[in-house]
């Protein structure tokens, strides 16, 4: 198995200028390719619409969790056939942990909910914490 987070960063993407550059084409191709030689291809992505649609639509199951974008839920609706008007219409409305499980193997989309990892097994990272210096009641450190 491959696993890619943050996909749309990676498939369908090249670095470099115009005169010396390289296509990142890997995980595309192996997500294209791979279950032919065995290869399962798992990516995660929260910009379904920047993940090209070829690369989509060889997906098999889908955990969409919410989609405020109109576009990604257009993706999203256009990669998986199972998922209806109604199941996508409902994706801005999910909540944390909420999500949609759509596939081939399932007959119709099935919400579930993710469980929380114990305390000892959750990751050790947090974004920025704003509401700590709102309101002037914290000290902003300069690096």
């Amino acid at each position: 198995m491959c696993f890619l987070d943050e996909a749309h960063q990676f498939i369908g993407r090249s670095v470099g200028d115009e005169q010396n550059h390289v296509s990142l084409d890997a995980f595309g191709l192996i997500a294209k390719e791979g279950r032919k030689y065995g290869l399962t291809t798992v990516i995660a992505t929260q910009r379904p619409r920047d993940v090209p649609q070829d690369v989509l639509s060889q997906l098999g199951t889908l955990f969409v969790h919410r989609l405020t974008n109109e576009r990604d839920r257009e993706t999203i609706g256009k990669a998986c056939g199972d998922l209806d008007r109604s199941a996508a219409a409902f994706t801005p409305a999910l909540a944390q942990g909420e999500a949609i499980v759509v596939g081939p193997d399932l007959p119709t989309p099935l919400p579930l909910m993710m469980t929380k990892p114990e305390k000892g097994q959750q990751p050790e990272s947090h974004g920025p914490q704003y509401q700590r210096f709102w309101g002037g009641g914290g000290t902003v450190v300069e690096g």
